[in-house]
Protein backbone atom coordinates (compact mmCIF):
# COMPACT_ATOMS: atom_id res chain seq x y z
CA UNK A 1 0.00 0.00 0.00
CA UNK A 2 1.27 3.31 -0.86
CA UNK A 3 1.91 5.74 1.78
CA UNK A 4 3.23 8.96 0.48
CA UNK A 5 2.68 9.84 -3.27
CA UNK A 6 4.17 12.99 -5.13
CA UNK A 7 3.24 13.91 -8.48
CA UNK A 8 4.68 16.77 -10.65
CA UNK A 9 5.68 18.86 -7.61
CA UNK A 10 7.44 21.97 -8.10
CA UNK A 11 8.75 24.35 -5.71
CA UNK A 12 10.36 27.85 -6.88
CA UNK A 13 11.45 30.71 -4.16
CA UNK A 14 10.60 33.97 -5.02
CA UNK A 15 14.10 35.79 -5.33
CA UNK A 16 15.52 32.61 -7.05
CA UNK A 17 16.66 31.86 -10.47
CA UNK A 18 16.05 28.38 -10.90
CA UNK A 19 13.42 25.96 -9.44
CA UNK A 20 14.60 24.13 -6.46
CA UNK A 21 12.24 21.11 -7.07
CA UNK A 22 10.85 20.37 -10.47
CA UNK A 23 8.68 17.88 -12.12
CA UNK A 24 9.08 15.85 -8.70
CA UNK A 25 7.63 12.14 -8.48
CA UNK A 26 7.96 9.49 -5.92
CA UNK A 27 5.74 7.06 -4.29
CA UNK A 28 6.91 4.98 -0.81
CA UNK A 29 4.99 2.07 0.28
CA UNK A 30 3.80 1.11 3.89
CA UNK A 31 7.20 0.54 6.01
CA UNK A 32 9.68 1.69 3.44
CA UNK A 33 12.55 2.98 4.03
CA UNK A 34 13.47 5.82 1.44
CA UNK A 35 17.05 8.11 0.63
CA UNK A 36 16.91 10.85 -0.71
CA UNK A 37 20.20 12.07 -1.92
CA UNK A 38 22.19 14.47 -3.70
CA UNK A 39 24.85 17.32 -3.61
CA UNK A 40 24.37 20.87 -1.55
CA UNK A 41 21.26 22.34 -2.64
CA UNK A 42 19.73 20.36 -5.51
CA UNK A 43 16.77 20.84 -3.13
CA UNK A 44 16.42 17.79 -1.17
CA UNK A 45 15.64 19.29 2.22
CA UNK A 46 12.89 21.63 0.13
CA UNK A 47 11.70 18.72 -0.76
CA UNK A 48 11.18 17.15 2.78
CA UNK A 49 10.12 20.57 3.79
CA UNK A 50 6.84 20.51 1.38
CA UNK A 51 6.11 17.30 2.64
CA UNK A 52 6.37 18.70 6.20
CA UNK A 53 3.57 21.59 4.76
CA UNK A 54 6.77 24.47 5.95
CA UNK A 55 6.75 25.31 2.43
CA UNK A 56 4.03 25.80 -0.21
CA UNK A 57 4.37 24.21 -3.76
CA UNK A 58 3.98 26.41 -6.92
CA UNK A 59 2.70 22.99 -8.56
CA UNK A 60 2.27 19.31 -8.68
CA UNK A 61 0.13 17.29 -6.03
CA UNK A 62 1.13 15.59 -2.46
CA UNK A 63 -0.87 12.79 -0.77
CA UNK A 64 -0.51 10.76 2.40
CA UNK A 65 -3.08 7.55 2.97
CA UNK A 66 -4.23 8.98 -0.86
CA UNK A 67 -5.55 12.09 1.16
CA UNK A 68 -4.41 15.39 -0.88
CA UNK A 69 -2.15 17.73 1.86
CA UNK A 70 -1.73 20.02 -1.40
CA UNK A 71 -2.34 20.89 -4.90
CA UNK A 72 -3.27 23.98 -6.46
CA UNK A 73 -6.99 23.80 -4.03
CA UNK A 74 -5.75 22.10 -1.18
CA UNK A 75 -4.14 23.18 1.56
CA UNK A 76 -2.88 21.08 5.06
CA UNK A 77 -1.60 22.94 7.78
CA UNK A 78 1.36 20.40 8.64
CA UNK A 79 0.28 20.00 12.34
CA UNK A 80 -2.77 17.75 10.29
CA UNK A 81 -0.60 15.76 8.07
CA UNK A 82 -0.10 13.16 10.57
CA UNK A 83 3.84 13.65 9.61
CA UNK A 84 6.58 13.31 12.04
CA UNK A 85 9.58 15.21 11.53
CA UNK A 86 13.13 14.75 13.01
CA UNK A 87 14.86 18.16 12.10
CA UNK A 88 18.92 18.24 11.57
CA UNK A 89 19.83 19.99 14.77
CA UNK A 90 17.04 17.65 16.85
CA UNK A 91 14.92 21.20 18.01
CA UNK A 92 14.35 19.72 21.52
CA UNK A 93 13.35 22.35 24.20
CA UNK A 94 16.03 22.75 26.48
CA UNK A 95 14.03 24.07 29.35
CA UNK A 96 12.10 20.48 28.90
CA UNK A 97 13.17 17.32 30.59
CA UNK A 98 13.25 14.39 28.31
CA UNK A 99 9.35 13.44 29.27
CA UNK A 100 8.14 16.51 28.32
CA UNK A 101 9.86 16.49 24.87
CA UNK A 102 8.04 13.48 23.79
CA UNK A 103 5.14 14.33 25.59
CA UNK A 104 4.87 17.63 23.37
CA UNK A 105 2.22 17.55 20.66
CA UNK A 106 0.52 14.43 22.32
CA UNK A 107 -3.52 14.60 21.95
CA UNK A 108 -4.71 14.65 25.47
CA UNK A 109 -7.58 12.32 24.39
CA UNK A 110 -4.40 9.38 25.24
CA UNK A 111 -2.79 7.76 27.68
CA UNK A 112 0.33 9.84 27.63
CA UNK A 113 2.44 8.20 30.40
CA UNK A 114 2.28 5.39 29.03
CA UNK A 115 2.84 5.97 25.25
CA UNK A 116 5.95 7.77 26.46
CA UNK A 117 6.95 4.44 28.61
CA UNK A 118 6.60 2.45 25.20
CA UNK A 119 8.22 5.10 23.40
CA UNK A 120 11.58 5.55 25.90
CA UNK A 121 11.42 2.10 25.81
CA UNK A 122 11.94 1.51 22.12
CA UNK A 123 14.68 4.36 21.85
CA UNK A 124 16.45 2.92 24.61
CA UNK A 125 16.11 5.53 27.44
CA UNK A 126 13.74 4.41 29.75
CA UNK A 127 16.17 5.82 32.79
CA UNK A 128 16.43 9.29 30.79
CA UNK A 129 13.12 10.82 31.33
CA UNK A 130 13.98 13.62 33.93
CA UNK A 131 17.07 14.65 32.08
CA UNK A 132 17.62 17.68 30.14
CA UNK A 133 18.61 18.05 26.52
CA UNK A 134 22.02 19.05 28.05
CA UNK A 135 22.90 15.98 29.77
CA UNK A 136 22.61 14.07 27.05
CA UNK A 137 25.05 12.71 24.27
CA UNK A 138 24.25 13.71 20.76
CA UNK A 139 23.51 10.25 19.73
CA UNK A 140 20.85 10.28 23.13
CA UNK A 141 19.41 13.64 21.79
CA UNK A 142 18.88 12.60 18.27
CA UNK A 143 16.89 9.49 20.20
CA UNK A 144 14.44 11.65 21.98
CA UNK A 145 13.46 13.80 18.54
CA UNK A 146 13.04 10.51 17.26
CA UNK A 147 10.72 9.61 20.13
CA UNK A 148 9.02 12.91 20.28
CA UNK A 149 8.37 12.50 16.10
CA UNK A 150 6.84 9.03 16.64
CA UNK A 151 4.73 9.69 19.72
CA UNK A 152 2.05 11.18 17.89
CA UNK A 153 1.58 7.75 15.65
CA UNK A 154 2.63 9.87 12.01
CA UNK A 155 2.01 7.89 8.41
CA UNK A 156 5.38 9.71 7.24
CA UNK A 157 8.77 9.72 9.26
CA UNK A 158 10.99 12.97 8.02
CA UNK A 159 14.47 12.73 8.94
CA UNK A 160 16.77 15.46 7.45
CA UNK A 161 20.18 15.00 7.62
CA UNK A 162 19.72 13.06 11.12
CA UNK A 163 23.34 11.84 11.50
CA UNK A 164 25.76 15.38 10.13
CA UNK A 165 25.71 16.38 14.17
CA UNK A 166 27.62 13.25 15.15
CA UNK A 167 31.32 12.92 14.81
CA UNK A 168 32.20 9.29 12.27
CA UNK A 169 32.61 6.94 15.14
CA UNK A 170 29.52 7.58 16.62
CA UNK A 171 27.84 8.00 13.56
CA UNK A 172 27.61 3.83 12.27
CA UNK A 173 26.68 3.26 16.34
CA UNK A 174 23.68 5.78 15.64
CA UNK A 175 23.18 5.10 12.11
CA UNK A 176 22.65 1.21 13.38
CA UNK A 177 20.40 2.28 16.44
CA UNK A 178 18.30 4.16 14.10
CA UNK A 179 17.69 1.56 11.92
CA UNK A 180 17.15 -0.64 13.64
CA UNK A 181 14.53 1.29 16.02
CA UNK A 182 12.48 2.62 12.30
CA UNK A 183 12.68 -1.04 11.41
CA UNK A 184 11.05 -1.77 14.68
CA UNK A 185 8.37 0.25 14.61
CA UNK A 186 7.33 -0.67 10.82
CA UNK A 187 7.71 3.58 10.35
CA UNK A 188 7.64 4.72 6.76
CA UNK A 189 10.52 6.57 6.51
CA UNK A 190 11.79 9.43 3.61
CA UNK A 191 15.56 9.89 4.60
CA UNK A 192 17.29 13.39 3.52
CA UNK A 193 21.43 12.80 3.55
CA UNK A 194 24.16 13.93 1.60
CA UNK A 195 26.61 10.56 2.88
CA UNK A 196 25.99 7.98 0.66
CA UNK A 197 26.96 5.98 3.42
CA UNK A 198 23.51 7.22 5.13
CA UNK A 199 21.50 6.15 2.43
CA UNK A 200 23.40 2.74 1.14
CA UNK A 201 23.42 1.21 4.89
CA UNK A 202 19.84 2.33 5.48
CA UNK A 203 17.75 2.69 2.55
CA UNK A 204 15.36 0.03 0.58
CA UNK A 205 15.53 2.89 -2.64
CA UNK A 206 17.72 5.24 -2.75
CA UNK A 207 16.31 8.86 -4.87
CA UNK A 208 19.30 11.00 -6.56
CA UNK A 209 18.31 14.61 -7.29
CA UNK A 210 20.39 16.68 -9.23
CA UNK A 211 19.34 20.45 -9.67
CA UNK A 212 15.98 19.79 -8.32
CA UNK A 213 15.53 16.96 -10.78
CA UNK A 214 15.34 13.77 -9.97
CA UNK A 215 17.87 10.91 -11.70
CA UNK A 216 16.92 8.05 -11.03
CA UNK A 217 14.56 6.28 -7.41
CA UNK A 218 16.51 2.57 -7.45
CA UNK A 219 17.38 0.19 -4.70
CA UNK A 220 20.83 0.69 -3.21
CA UNK A 221 22.34 -2.43 -5.15
CA UNK A 222 20.79 -1.27 -8.66
CA UNK A 223 22.24 2.81 -8.49
CA UNK A 224 25.27 1.27 -7.63
CA UNK A 225 25.53 -1.49 -10.69
CA UNK A 226 23.19 -0.27 -12.75
CA UNK A 227 22.97 3.76 -12.84
CA UNK A 228 21.22 5.66 -15.46
CA UNK A 229 23.22 8.13 -15.96
CA UNK A 230 27.19 9.45 -15.46
CA UNK A 231 26.09 11.62 -12.48
CA UNK A 232 24.58 8.86 -10.60
CA UNK A 233 27.12 6.94 -11.88
CA UNK A 234 29.80 9.18 -10.22
CA UNK A 235 27.94 10.28 -6.74
CA UNK A 236 28.16 6.85 -5.75
CA UNK A 237 31.87 5.81 -6.30
CA UNK A 238 34.65 6.22 -8.21
CA UNK A 239 34.59 4.76 -11.85
CA UNK A 240 36.28 4.47 -14.94
CA UNK A 241 34.18 6.33 -18.14
CA UNK A 242 35.40 4.75 -21.35
CA UNK A 243 33.78 6.41 -24.83
CA UNK A 244 34.17 4.53 -27.55
CA UNK A 245 37.43 5.88 -28.89
CA UNK A 246 38.96 5.08 -25.59
CA UNK A 247 37.92 1.54 -26.18
CA UNK A 248 39.41 1.28 -29.34
CA UNK A 249 42.50 3.20 -27.91
CA UNK A 250 42.60 -0.19 -25.44
CA UNK A 251 42.12 -2.71 -28.28
CA UNK A 252 38.13 -3.08 -27.19
CA UNK A 253 35.45 -3.11 -29.80
CA UNK A 254 32.71 -0.90 -28.70
CA UNK A 255 30.74 -3.13 -30.63
CA UNK A 256 31.39 -6.04 -28.13
CA UNK A 257 30.10 -4.04 -25.35
CA UNK A 258 26.29 -3.09 -24.51
CA UNK A 259 24.98 -1.54 -27.61
CA UNK A 260 23.43 1.43 -26.88
CA UNK A 261 24.09 4.41 -29.15
CA UNK A 262 25.61 8.02 -27.76
CA UNK A 263 26.31 5.49 -24.43
CA UNK A 264 29.82 5.36 -22.44
CA UNK A 265 30.75 2.67 -20.50
CA UNK A 266 31.18 2.83 -17.39
CA UNK A 267 33.42 -0.07 -15.10
CA UNK A 268 34.18 0.67 -11.07
CA UNK A 269 37.55 0.15 -10.05
CA UNK A 270 36.96 -3.49 -8.35
CA UNK A 271 35.21 -4.65 -11.53
CA UNK A 272 38.50 -4.54 -12.80
CA UNK A 273 40.89 -7.70 -12.93
CA UNK A 274 44.34 -7.34 -13.02
CA UNK A 275 46.61 -10.39 -13.30
CA UNK A 276 50.13 -10.79 -13.95
CA UNK A 277 51.68 -11.45 -17.46
CA UNK A 278 51.31 -15.42 -18.61
CA UNK A 279 53.82 -16.85 -20.79
CA UNK A 280 50.88 -16.91 -23.32
CA UNK A 281 50.37 -13.81 -22.92
CA UNK A 282 46.92 -11.53 -22.71
CA UNK A 283 44.41 -10.28 -25.03
CA UNK A 284 44.58 -6.31 -23.34
CA UNK A 285 47.68 -5.60 -21.52
CA UNK A 286 48.73 -2.26 -19.50
CA UNK A 287 51.11 -1.01 -17.47
CA UNK A 288 51.24 0.36 -13.86
CA UNK A 289 52.18 3.93 -13.44
CA UNK A 290 51.12 4.67 -9.88
CA UNK A 291 50.04 2.01 -6.86
CA UNK A 292 47.90 4.01 -3.74
CA UNK A 293 47.48 1.34 -0.54
CA UNK A 294 44.62 1.86 1.82
CA UNK A 295 45.07 -1.01 3.82
CA UNK A 296 42.21 -3.31 2.97
CA UNK A 297 43.00 -2.76 -0.99
CA UNK A 298 45.27 -1.40 -3.56
CA UNK A 299 44.28 1.13 -6.38
CA UNK A 300 46.57 0.55 -9.16
CA UNK A 301 46.50 3.40 -12.31
CA UNK A 302 47.04 1.49 -15.00
CA UNK A 303 47.36 3.17 -18.64
CA UNK A 304 46.35 0.69 -21.70
CA UNK A 305 47.90 2.02 -24.67
CA UNK A 306 47.55 5.87 -23.26
CA UNK A 307 44.15 5.51 -21.76
CA UNK A 308 44.39 5.33 -17.79
CA UNK A 309 41.78 3.15 -15.74
CA UNK A 310 41.61 2.77 -11.92
CA UNK A 311 41.89 -0.53 -10.59
CA UNK A 312 40.73 -1.93 -6.87
CA UNK A 313 42.73 -5.05 -5.99
CA UNK A 314 41.99 -6.88 -2.85
CA UNK A 315 44.33 -9.25 -3.11
CA UNK A 316 48.01 -9.20 -1.61
CA UNK A 317 49.65 -9.83 -4.76
CA UNK A 318 52.91 -7.76 -4.84
CA UNK A 319 52.71 -5.24 -7.77
CA UNK A 320 55.55 -2.85 -9.12
CA UNK A 321 55.08 0.56 -11.01
CA UNK A 322 56.07 0.40 -14.70
CA UNK A 323 55.50 -3.44 -14.56
CA UNK A 324 53.42 -4.85 -17.33
CA UNK A 325 49.94 -6.50 -16.92
CA UNK A 326 47.22 -8.19 -17.99
CA UNK A 327 43.89 -6.70 -17.79
CA UNK A 328 40.17 -7.65 -18.19
CA UNK A 329 36.49 -6.25 -17.25
CA UNK A 330 34.27 -8.69 -14.86
CA UNK A 331 31.44 -6.19 -14.96
CA UNK A 332 30.82 -3.12 -17.63
CA UNK A 333 27.62 -0.90 -17.57
CA UNK A 334 26.56 1.88 -19.85
CA UNK A 335 25.80 5.40 -19.16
Amino acid sequence: MSILQIKDLAKKYPQAKDFAVWNFHLSIEKGEIVAITGESGCGKTTLLRLIAGLEVPNSGTIAIYNQTVADTKTWVKPEKRKVGMVFQDYALFPHLTVYDNIAFGLNKDINKKQRINELLALVGLQSYEKRYPHELSGGQQQRVALARALAPSPAVLLLDEPFSNLDEVLKEQVREELHQIIRQSNMTTLLVTHDTKDALTMADRIAVMRKGILQQCSSPKELYEKPENEYVAKFFGKINILENEHLIAIGLQPAAMPNQENKKIGVRPEHILVSKISAQGEKLMGTIQKIHFFGAYQELLISINGQEITARITDDVHWEIAEQVGVSFKKVFTV
